[in-house]
């Protein structure tokens, strides 16, 4: 009906149960995401792999994600001020998003930092849940279309601002 094509799911949880039913649907490709893995070894701008830059799978695309939300908050406020704030970038560096508060809202409660080591952390579920933060089934099914096919998955250049 949506004309879908390749459908990313979380090897995990929920994800591990219906993996069967995805694999059956005429015409998509159901790719299986384990988020706990190490990350790619994607090159980005400052010359450092994502190996080096995040602790697993899952920092690495929610970067990806926040990256292209902040490139879309850019280009948007380039576009409104005629040229004079922001920034232009390509159409297939940004994203659009649905008219949907709970994915809003759950986009914007997930924090990130720094390990011991540097590398970039998201928030695990844990944490989330001590703060009050329940499930964020929205934000991380979008985080999972970010996800690298096993095509994609060697070495190549992000057009990022990090």
């Amino acid at each position: 009906m949506h004309r879908v094509e390749l459908l990313n799911y979380d090897v995990f949880g929920v994800g591990s149960g219906v993996m069967a039913t995805l694999k059956r649907i005429p015409g998509v490709r159901a790719n299986g995401i384990n988020v706990g893995q190490p990350p790619t070894e994607r090159l980005w701008l400052d010359g450092k792999k994502s190996r080096e830059k995040f602790l697993n799978l899952k920092a690495e695309l929610w970067w990806l994600m926040r990256d292209a939300l902040q490139k879309t908050f850019q280009h948007v406020a380039w576009l409104e001020s005629g040229g004079t704030r922001g920034r232009q970038h390509p159409v297939d560096e940004m994203i659009s998003l649905p008219e949907d508060d709970v994915l809003c809202s759950q986009l914007s409660a997930v924090k990130w930092f720094r390990t011991p080591a540097g590398k970039i952390q998201i928030e695990t579920k844990e944490q989330l849940q001590k703060r009050g933060v329940k499930s964020l089934d929205h934000a991380d099914a979008l985080a999972l279309a970010f996800a690298p096919t096993a095509k994609e998955i060697r070495v190549r250049t992000v057009r990022g601002l990090y």
